[in-house]
């Protein structure tokens, strides 16, 4: 997995990949000046993760305006914190256990106390662990609690956190590769104020073998869809699921929409700078990415994307990020390369169709 964050507060984009097969995460700083980046990176400096590292989330876990890391390790069914250090550089890692195989980690306050929780999905378990953040007064010490976990579809393997009811209160959308669907867990709380538990899961049919999802507006209603990529051989889809406004899904023509072949990482982002949101896709078996611009008017997404542009990548792409690396206005696009171990940067200028 690749993440893009500002890691030493230069104001240019930085880049954080989990090894899998190494047992460590790569940090890639941005090169540029004036807080301008200039589309390359610096030589990557590495960090001792968990066993089998799969994901990443960045958020500041001990309320000192730093990035730090949370690393999902499958190999060493853990999540591993290493907090920042503001210059680029982090800590050695911490652990702390969770369920089997954990293939996601993503962050968000779900108990409304200002500190920095995390959700994890546990392939092996078929749940989702939620571990809150320890700390007073609102601020994070950056060390978590015990896993409370919730039961999913099988073999969960993304989480995509967001309030989708609209209630105030963050929810989690979860992917299950195994049962072809998606499940949504509702936050529990009050008063617009989550209170770190979660109501039973709700699952919506998708295509084959979901693996990666992500959430955006598309038809600008001000409620949260879902995208979801499907990467079975039957499929090679990518779902569209409309949020309802009360945290239910509908998966409505004309999605599902016919991507590469096994589908991956998605990122969210406005490619041809029209205002409406578009989606990218990593296609692991055809070595290419497809963009898929999403259709509206007067800068208002319908809900509906184009057929896909086709990119071609390195071999084995699997997961890819947005934002602008050389500062040009435009959204370029990092993919990593499971089979060349490498980060490909496919700038953008703004006219994909």
């Amino acid at each position: 997995m690749v993440v893009a964050a500002d890691l030493n507060a230069d104001g240019i984009l930085d880049l954080v990949v989990a090894n899998d097969g190494s047992g460590r995460v790569s940090v890639l700083l941005g090169n540029g000046s004036g807080g301008h980046g200039n589309g390359t990176f610096a030589t990557q400096v590495t960090y001792t993760t968990g066993t089998n590292p799969f994901a990443i989330a960045v958020a500041d876990f001990n309320a000192d305006s730093v990035p730090d890391l949370a690393v999902a390790n499958y190999g060493s069914n853990n999540v591993t914190i290493s907090l920042g250090n503001g210059n680029g550089t982090f800590a050695a890692a911490v652990g702390y256990s969770v369920g089997t195989q954990p293939r996601f980690v993503a962050s968000g306050d779900f108990n409304a106390d200002g500190i920095v929780d995390l959700a994890v999905a546990n392939n092996g378990n078929s749940n989702v662990g939620v571990l809150l953040g320890d700390g007073s007064g609102g601020r994070g010490d950056g060390t978590f609690a015990t896993q409370v976990t919730y039961p999913t579809g099988t073999n969960p393997w993304c989480v995509a956190v967001g309030d989708y009811s609209g209630d105030g209160i963050l929810d989690l959308a979860v992917s299950n590769y195994s049962s072809d669907n998606v499940s949504v867990l509702l936050g529990d709380g009050s008063a617009g104020r989550g209170d770190g538990t979660f109501a039973g899961s709700v699952n919506y049919a998708v295509g084959d073998m979901p693996l990666y999802l992500t959430k955006g507006d598309f038809n600008e209603d001000g409620i949260l869809d879902l995208a979801v990529s499907n990467s079975g051989t039957g499929s090679n889809t990518l779902s569209i699921l409309r949020g309802q406004g009360n945290g239910t899904f509908a998966n409505l023509p004309p999605s599902p929409y016919a991507t590469g072949t096994y589908p991956f990482g998605i990122a969210t982002g406005d490619y041809n700078g029209d205002g409406i949101l578009d989606l990218a896709i990593a296609n692991y078996n055809s070595a290419s990415i497809s963009v898929f611009i999403g259709i509206g008017s007067a800068g208002h997404g319908d809900g509906t994307f184009a057929a896909r542009a086709n990119y071609t990548s390195g071999s084995n792409p699997w997961s890819i990020a947005a934002g602008d690396f050389n500062a040009d206005g435009f959204l370029d696009l990092v993919v990593t390369s499971k089979a060349a171990n490498n980060v490909q940067l496919f700038t953008g200028d703004g006219t994909c169709q």
